[in-house]
């Protein structure tokens, strides 16, 4: 079976992690040696495909810098044109002992730590005009903000036209705990290195997936080192699309009962699209049974919609429910009196599992309700920080920490939706970072809503995970399948022109490879 999920390590675990590898004799110089020839198999292939031979490398005075110069030397003995731009003296053995052999051998380097000197390499490094900068500038332990002498070499090298930037671990300027960069006071950008490429070293550092400007990282890529132990349990998880294999074939034998049955309470005048749209996504997703339950004027609408899905009036509640597995509650549902005591109605008598999203969240906010003890949430940000009664800046401030709070404050699985999702039962985070901007489109959170009522209903779904982290799996798995559909729809359809419905119609392709 594929592997369903990777480590993701802050800053201080990463050196834990290290740091026992140095414990059992393993030589730090043999590690910034190993991280060196990753980066430089990487390196490589990039520049092959863009004939770049001109290397600038911009180096710090930790082992960040280290791990440049020790990539330079490799470069350099490849007949690659290098240039090694030392912003200060190396501050570790491991470093100085990279830099003298790249001296050694005859390496060209310049040296500059401070405003003035900067001055005068500028026109020296612009003479060599690389194809391709590496950034080892800090690294993952930075934090705390950039200014004087490194401000202005961050901004010198966002200015170089280059076709390649590759950051060595993170992108210099970004903590790599939290993923916070400084905000230039006049020019509004971000005081960091804007990369066309990061290579990781070991495992995924969680600032690369919590920052607010992944524009920064480019293309994240990982790249493992020789390290002897298993990387350490973490609190943060990647989910990967290895965990597609948990959608596992059904009997040949089952009928549309045992296929998952579920009840979507949704839809308003003038949005009955939210809850077709959702109630579409559950049966491309595999549910046996839907029923929308919507006011009585839109059934005929949801009927026309959504052929295959059952309608019923809204106003037979909570009399008359039909037999479900899941409740799915919230797309285009709207805030009236009504809706809200139809849900917490619902909410209270519901025994299986309960999916909440949009108004239905937004009714949560406002009033309190009893949640069933199997409830996921799927808010996004300005809907998380309404459930948190804070403001969305503090949000996206701590989306780890904000979606966590979630899950403690409503006992429930809790899905913060944005660019990366992150998934949280208050014990274990999963991230996940498959999607495109295709995906930026009114009804993508009611198509989420739809796969994921269908996969909570499906028995078949997960069935390997442990009970107690079932439903934390099925959430992240939902969330995978959709950004996994959305890629695929922006390869068909580019950024912009895509529709909700045409990423549903690509949950089975996406499946099947």
């Amino acid at each position: 079976m594929k592997k369903a999920f990777e480590t993701v390590l802050t800053p201080q675990q990463m050196r834990g992690y290290e740091q026992a590898a140095f414990s059992r004799g393993v030589d730090p110089l043999l590690l910034m040696e190993d991280a060196a020839r990753v980066l430089h198999s990487h390196l490589v292939l990039l520049m092959k495909d863009s004939a770049c031979r001109r290397v600038l490398i911009l180096c710090g005075t930790g082992n960040n810098g280290g791990d440049g110069m020790a990539l330079g030397r490799l470069l350099l003995m490849e007949g690659y044109d290098t240039l090694l731009v030392a912003a200060g003296a190396p501050a570790t053995d491991s470093a100085k002992a990279m830099r003298a052999y790249y001296d050694a051998l005859g390496g060209k380097a310049l040296d500059c730590d401070s405003e003035a000197a900067l001055e005068e390499i500028i026109p020296q490094a612009a003479a060599f005009a690389p194809g391709c900068v590496v950034d080892a500038l800090f690294g993952t332990g930075f934090h705390g903000g950039v200014s004087g002498f490194y401000r202005s070499v961050i901004q010198w090298i966002n200015g170089l036209d280059t076709r390649i930037v590759l950051a060595v671990d993170i992108p210099s300027g970004m903590n790599g705990a939290d993923g916070t960069v400084d905000t230039d006071p006049v020019t509004g950008q971000p005081v960091c290195i804007r990369a066309t490429h990061t290579v990781t070293l070991g495992c995924w550092k969680a600032g690369l997936f919590l920052t607010q400007v992944p524009e920064c990282i480019g293309e994240p890529i990982l790249a493992p080192i020789a390290l002897p132990e298993p990387a350490p349990a973490a609190d943060l998880r990647l989910i990967d699309s290895g965990a597609m294999e948990w959608l596992r074939e059904r009997p040949v034998n089952v009928h549309k009962g045992q296929a998952g049955r579920v009840l979507m309470y949704m839809g308003s005048l003038g949005m009955a699209g939210a809850a077709a749209m959702a109630a579409r996504a559950a049966l491309r997703a595999g549910a046996g049974l839907v029923t929308v339950a919507c006011p009585r004027e839109i059934v005929p609408v949801l009927q026309t919609l959504v052929p295959n899905a059952m309608g019923v009036p809204a106003e037979e509640f909570p009399e008359r429910i039909p037999p479900h597995d899941v409740l799915a509650a919230g797309c285009g549902l709207g805030q009236s009196d009504e809706a809200k005591q139809r849900l917490a109605a619902l909410l209270e008598r519901e025994s299986g599992i309960a999916v909440l999203d949009a108004d239905a969240l937004n009714l949560l906010a406002n009033t309190p309700m009893k949640l069933p003890e199997r409830t996921v949430l799927t808010p996004h940000p300005g809907e998380a920080a309404r459930l948190l009664g804070v403001s969305v800046k503090e949000v996206l401030a701590d989306l780890a920490g904000s979606v966590k709070a979630l899950a403690e404050r409503y006992h429930a699985v809790a899905l913060l939706k944005g660019h990366v999702s992150l998934v949280s039962d208050g014990q274990q985070t999963v991230i996940q970072r498959r999607g495109a901007p295709a995906l930026a489109k009114g009804g993508s959170g009611d198509a989420l809503t739809g796969i994921l009522a269908a996969i909570c209903a499906d028995p078949y779904a997960c069935a390997m995970s442990e009970e107690h982290e079932r439903l934390l799996h099925k959430t992240a798995l939902a969330s995978l399948w959709l950004g996994l559909a959305g890629e695929q729809a922006q390869r068909t359809w580019g950024d912009r022109s895509a529709l909700t419905g045409d990423v549903i119609d690509l949950l089975p392709a996406c499946r099947q490879q």
